[in-house]
């Protein structure tokens, strides 16, 4: 029995040697750092492939009537959800809105949308809510960016 176990147990020991010298080492060297590039076709998306249903999209930025950029407090909580069916969600700091909507070519308009009621102190929900009720149309950048314009402006709102 002995005899088997230590057979066992150097069988074990030489294909575990075996392993380490025919495998390649991927750990970079202490003082050399990793370098990965990105390729141009990587960066790039390809803008009729993309749909406004095809993930959640969180708001980065947002024109003002008065030219001024609104860039949210509290990044990622502000958010659009298309279920690719006409209905909406949408995430703020504060509540929680859906409704439905209308997307044709590159239009898109809101309906009448929901919300819950809570009060937040220095929530800018009504600020987001406001800007969403002039928006008129969608396009997607290269980028991978969702941009939503109005008849006003071309770059109203960009959400990531």
């Amino acid at each position: 029995m002995r005899k088997i176990i230590t057979a066992v147990v150097l069988l074990m020991l030489a294909m575990g040697l075996a392993g380490c010298a025919s495998g390649q080492n991927v750990q970079p060297a202490a003082n050399k750092p990793v370098v990965t590039q990105a390729t141009e076709t990587e960066q790039v998306k390809d803008t009729n492939q993309m749909s406004l249903s095809e993930k959640t999209w969180t708001w980065v930025s947002a024109k003002k009537e008065d030219g001024t950029t609104l860039t949210p407090n509290k990044p990622d909580v502000f958010t659009l959800t298309f279920d690719g069916e006409g209905r909406v969600e949408i995430g703020t700091d504060c509540n929680h809105m859906g409704g439905d909507y209308v997307a044709e070519n590159n239009s898109l308009t809101f309906g009448t949308l929901m919300t819950t009621l809570m009060y937040c102190e220095g929530s800018q929900e009504t600020e987001f809510a406001a800007i969403i009720a002039t928006v008129s149309g969608f396009r997607f950048t290269e980028e991978g960016e969702l941009i939503l314009f109005s008849e006003k402006e071309q770059d109203l709102m960009k959400f990531r």
